[in-house]
């Protein structure tokens, strides 16, 4: 009885207050999303080489979450509201048109090119990196966006009460923002493990024994 009473309240909420329950909702959803992204990210570098303890980027998990929890009450509220204004709210024409609308219209030309922006200055990147990382992950988180979203918003539109309908989002979100934070960051862990690390006394002289004629070193 527990989990109806706190559905039932969380309707409740996001019915009278629905502009915090979508920015309270997405922020924490898509925090989990990369937390999650980030564990998996530590598990795939331990199984392949002794690595350091599991300590979680807060300054990414920030910049994800808060992205979202903007991204759900400036965005998503009011553009829902004009597809369910504009098209209606029942029959297979509208659930089609509403997808459609989200998955060709707002996620590519609004929702990735704003998270690449939005997640890259709050990290500290330059404008420089950011748009260097947009270029180079765009195609592929967008495929990726067509493995979720098509899907989600499908159900979103066609059963979910028009008041929970950014919050039903923002639970196929974690893996979306998993996905997405795994993009946006591999370069820069590819090139963090490109840095080479400092040579011990020991097999700085190796390697100059290796690399010089023999007997040059003991002159």
């Amino acid at each position: 009885m527990f989990v109806p009473h706190v559905l039932k309240c969380y309707s409740r909420f996001a019915e009278a207050r629905p502009r915090t329950a979508a920015l309270v909702t997405g922020g924490i959803l898509t925090g989990a999303g990369d937390c999650l992204a980030q564990y998996m990210e530590w598990r795939s570098r331990a199984s392949k080489e002794p690595t350091k303890p599991f300590t979680l980027d807060t300054k990414r998990t920030l910049a994800n979450g808060s992205f979202s929890a903007a991204y759900a009450s400036c965005v998503y509220l009011p553009f829902f509201a004009f597809l369910g204004r504009r098209l209606g709210e029942v029959g297979a024409v509208a659930v089609a048109s509403k997808v459609a609308s989200d998955v060709f219209v707002l996620c590519p030309f609004v929702g990735l090119p704003s998270y690449f922006v939005w997640t890259g200055c709050i990290q500290g990147h330059s404008p420089h990196e950011v748009v260097d990382t947009m270029c180079r992950e765009y195609a592929s988180c967008y495929a990726g966006s067509l493995c979720i979203w098509p899907a989600v918003q499908t159900l979103n539109f066609a059963l979910v009460p028009p008041h929970l309908r950014v919050s039903f989002v923002y639970v196929g979100q974690v893996s979306w923002a998993a996905m997405m934070s795994l993009f946006s960051n591999r370069k820069r862990e590819r090139d963090t493990s490109l840095v080479p690390r400092s040579l011990t006394r020991g097999e700085l002289t190796e390697s100059l024994e290796r690399a010089m004629p023999a007997g040059l070193l003991s002159t």
